[in-house]
């Protein structure tokens, strides 16, 4: 048997693992010894209606169904919490976007991921022009499921800390990899990689149970606590929280309500972008190479996994749409 290395235990990474493992196939997960990492500041979403475009996301109807599946999974195998489904409350920031809206919420590629009833959202939430509410989405808690899946593969004798990745593929075994960002950046890859920033705070008494998006979003955690964000920047391309992130994304609190909050939290991360969020998967060989799951990795992640499990084991041909 082959022997296979994934490099990168982000979110892609992980998700590999967890479907060599259900094969119960060996392998070994390459990681380098950091604090943060891209997908561990990220938020997880899963938002069914996006962009100003106000459209589903690339082949949604096909991955989140597997994605959700997925986590549940993994629910079940750990015995922590991973997958937390929340409505979305969609706010119009202008009125041509409610126009925009009433012309497209009838499409069929828009059937099933809202609802027609009117918000009910806490009064201290601004939306002035109404939204809409949509169905099927919510977000991963992914720090939790980053770190409960090292230390469980940990255990098995599969994961490994390593000061570079660096000739890592030995002769006649596979090589997935999986370093997001930080190898477009640190390769010289075409990328459109953007940096962002996110903050967990308290809001005492907003009582929202709903995420809400806007050019912009509020996650509500329980306990009073929520995470807001997320700025854009494509010229520091770093993990560095800056004072120009922590201001715009208290803008961005304050675009959704007037109630005073108190900062928990403040993370910085590098969304890795090829083209747009759609993946892109090649091979070179023996080598495997996974990138560019943008802002839509928790959706794309799982099921990107079997499949590339799937076509190395020469079960499937490697979906096209996924090729650069």
């Amino acid at each position: 048997m082959e022997q296979i290395t994934i490099v990168g235990q982000g979110l892609m990474g992980t998700c590999l693992a967890w479907r060599l493992h259900q094969r119960g196939l060996p392998f070994r997960l390459l990681d380098r010894d950091r604090e943060q990492g891209s997908s561990r500041a990220a938020a997880g979403l899963i938002t069914p209606i996006t962009g100003k475009g106000l459209n589903p996301s690339w082949r949604q109807t096909e991955f989140l169904p597997q994605a959700i599946a997925f986590y549940e999974e993994i629910e079940a195998a750990l015995g922590i919490k991973i997958w937390n489904p929340v409505a979305i409350a969609r706010l119009f920031g202008a009125e041509k976007e409610r126009i925009k809206w009433e012309g497209k919420r009838c499409l069929e590629s828009h059937r099933g991921w809202a609802t027609d009833g009117a918000l009910d959202l806490p009064s201290e939430i601004k939306a002035p022009l109404g939204g809409f509410l949509m169905r099927g989405g919510g977000w991963v808690n992914l720090p939790e499921f980053l770190d409960h899946s090292r230390g469980f593969f940990d255990k098995l004798g599969y994961f490994q800390k390593v000061e570079s990745f660096e000739g890592e593929q030995a002769e006649g075994s596979i090589l997935i990899n999986c370093r997001g960002a930080a190898e477009l950046i640190e390769e010289g890859r075409p990328h459109r990689c953007a940096k962002g920033e996110i903050l967990t705070v308290k809001i005492p008494g907003l009582g929202l149970k709903e995420i809400v998006n806007r050019s912009g979003w509020l996650v509500p955690l329980g306990d009073d606590a929520y995470r807001a964000g997320a700025t854009y920047g494509w010229d520091e391309l770093d993990e560095n929280a800056t004072q120009a992130g922590l201001d715009d994304v208290r803008g961005i609190i304050r675009t959704f309500t007037d109630l005073p909050f108190e900062m928990i939290d403040h993370v910085a991360g590098i969304r890795p972008i090829v083209r747009q969020s759609i993946p892109v998967v090649s091979r070179e060989g023996s080598c495997w190479n996974i990138n560019g799951l943008g802002s839509k990795g928790s959706m794309y992640a799982p099921a990107l996994a079997s499949h590339i499990v799937e076509a190395m084991h020469n079960e499937c041909s490697l979906d096209p749409e996924l090729r650069l």
